[in-house]
């Protein structure tokens, strides 16, 4: 196996104080912008319970911090939050699919312009971001598609509101939501 010579590398202390992980770095010039990280933990205390996380957690024009080394258990129960909260997602989907989809079809069908269904759907999206996703499609043919299609969950409230129900999304279920853990909403990470 070739051997990787780094151009930077620095040590620094492990989250138990008692040893180090090292941050190694390089970047190719002949390709501008693409480099390569990695963080090695080289204390045998923390090597087996630590992982690093690359999430970012802070963007400044010069900066980013990343997330840094967390616990494996603190993964394991974030990764057990989210699908959960995927499950209570898809229940909530399945109840306004159950519900609405056939007032969704006739508010879809009555929409005479791409417009009209833009304003219907807006979930977010800007008008001219719409039309050019959708600029080679008859009115007809897109009006079908958007009424058939499967629901994502950040497309609910919209579909609510279009077809008159006041209430939050949750209220279409009887389940609890999954509490956040607290290591996730710490840097507002879902």
């Amino acid at each position: 196996m070739p051997t990787v010579t780094w151009e930077h590398e620095s040590l620094h202390p492990c989250p138990c104080g008692e040893g180090q992980f090292a941050y190694r770095s390089n970047s190719y010039s002949m390709f501008f912008g693409t480099s390569h990280e990695e963080w090695v933990m080289l204390c045998p205390r923390c090597e087996p319970i630590y992982t690093y996380d690359r999430t970012v957690v802070v963007r400044t024009p010069d900066a980013e911090d990343r997330r840094g080394w967390v616990l494996n258990t603190t993964l394991a129960e974030e990764a057990n939050y989210r699908r959960k909260r995927d499950e209570y997602h898809g229940k909530i989907i399945a109840a306004v699919t159950q519900r609405f989809r056939p007032e969704w079809r006739t508010k879809v069908q009555a929409c005479k312009t791409k417009k009209a269904l833009w304003e219907l759907i807006a979930a977010g999206q800007a008008y001219g971001t719409f039309t050019s996703r959708h600029r080679w499609k008859k009115l007809e043919q897109l009006r079908d598609e958007i009424a058939e299609a499967p629901f994502r969950f950040y497309e609910v409230p919209a579909v609510l509101k279009a077809c008159g129900f006041n209430g939050q999304p949750e209220d279409l279920i009887s389940d609890p939501a999954p509490e956040r853990p607290e290591s996730l909403s710490r840097f507002g990470l879902w």
